[in-house]
């Protein structure tokens, strides 16, 4: 199969576990007025979807060395579409927050098996390219997800959007069909795999620093539209903004792709890292339209700066165990992610957003700081 067949099927895989993944944002405001509950406990439905989906990272990631890589994630997204399908039936709120988990656990699958497939089936230069491709998909996902979503929540209500977001998934996931299997070292057995991934330093290092840059990555970017719809926007424009995220990664990935290659992996974590310091900053001070405008905009520049060659370093760190590390860097992210949100909660709540978004740019200018350091000492070279 050629390359570019190669990137279409990996591009399907993730832009249907990316549809899923904001899609929820604009249609808390519909949840909690369903609920009978206020805007801010609403937000559990986000939270459970972002454990599910970091707490399955590695036990998919084990699974995938051993049923293989494309199989695993054809599993996930299937499991995934039919448990938001199911959401739209749910009878309360602690109902819809469990499918909520079980979603976010099946699309666990699908990033850390393609980016192990991608590490396992191509070449060192094919490698690049092809996760570019990935995580481009992945950002058209999540802003289309978004955009469905506040728009289906606005017109129709946010069963429509539960809807919407586990029949697309399902579609894609046909196309993933095609794409060759391919396994770990199946002779290898999983506790044995784990134990490579979790006795190699450098794979604990950027697990670590993924931990961190998760609570202040997804679990800030979980309140943009909820932040706006407090402020008395409307469901399909709260879906808009946020999903300017999305397509700001692609623009962002573009030129990347220009100034990338002339960059030392350290300094363009640091470049990243003020991105993302500034985009909260934005929010703590216009916590409205333009202050989540501009959140949005420099968040995704962060995504691709910092943590694209974060990703990156996961996938180099432990090449022996490579589809536990992976996995563990990815379900430290979304752990990381799910924390964030729920630490951000009372806060939101109280109404003190500034505060929270405050909070979140003195974390990460921490964790950006702390990563740049550790891999420009990795970087130096060894006299």
């Amino acid at each position: 199969m050629n390359e570019r067949a190669i990137s279409r099927r990996v591009q399907a895989a993730s832009f249907a576990a990316a549809f899923e993944h904001f899609m929820i944002t604009p249609a808390l405001g519909d949840i909690a007025v369903h609920f009978g509950v206020t805007l801010a406990a609403a937000t559990v439905a986000a939270t459970t979807y972002y454990l599910g989906y970091g707490l399955m990272q590695l036990p998919w990631g084990l699974l995938s060395e051993r049923i293989g890589r494309t199989r695993a994630a054809f599993i996930g997204i299937i499991f995934g579409g039919f448990a938001t399908l199911a959401a739209t039936l749910a009878p309360d709120l602690t109902t819809l927050a469990i499918l909520r988990f079980c979603a976010g656990a099946g699309m666990a699958a699908v990033v850390p098996s393609m980016i192990a497939w991608i590490g396992d089936a191509l070449d060192h230069a094919a490698r690049p390219r092809v996760a570019a491709s990935l995580n481009a998909a992945y950002a058209v996902g999540s802003a289309l997800g978004v955009l469905a979503a506040g728009f289906a929540t606005e017109h129709v209500g946010w069963q429509a959007a539960m809807v919407i977001g586990g029949v697309v998934p399902l579609l894609c996931a046909l196309l993933l069909r095609g794409l060759p299997e391919v396994r770990g070292k199946a002779a290898v057995p999983m506790l044995v795999t784990l134990k490579g991934a979790l006795t190699t330093p450098a794979a604990l290092s950027v697990a670590a620093i993924a931990l961190v840059e998760g609570t202040v990555l997804f679990g800030a970017i979980a309140y943009l539209a909820p932040t706006l719809l407090a402020s008395g926007a409307r469901a399909s424009l709260a879906g808009a903004v946020v999903g300017v995220y999305g397509v700001s990664v692609v623009l962002w990935a573009w030129l990347y792709r220009r100034v990338g290659p002339r960059l030392a992996t350290w300094r363009s974590i640091a470049v990243g890292g003020v991105m993302l310091v500034a985009a909260w900053t934005a929010v703590a001070l216009n916590p409205a339209l333009v202050g989540v405008l501009l959140a949005s905009f420099l968040s995704a520049g962060s995504v691709v700066f910092m943590h694209a060659p974060l990703q990156v370093w996961a996938t180099m760190a432990a090449p022996h165990a490579r589809g536990a590390a992976v996995a563990m860097f990815a379900g430290c992210l979304f752990i990381g992610g799910a924390l964030g949100t729920a630490a951000f909660k009372p806060l939101f709540e109280r109404g003190d957003i500034s505060l929270m978004f405050v909070i979140a740019a003195v974390i990460a200018a921490g964790v950006s700081l702390t990563a740049t350091l550790i891999r420009r000492a990795m970087d130096k070279p060894k006299l």
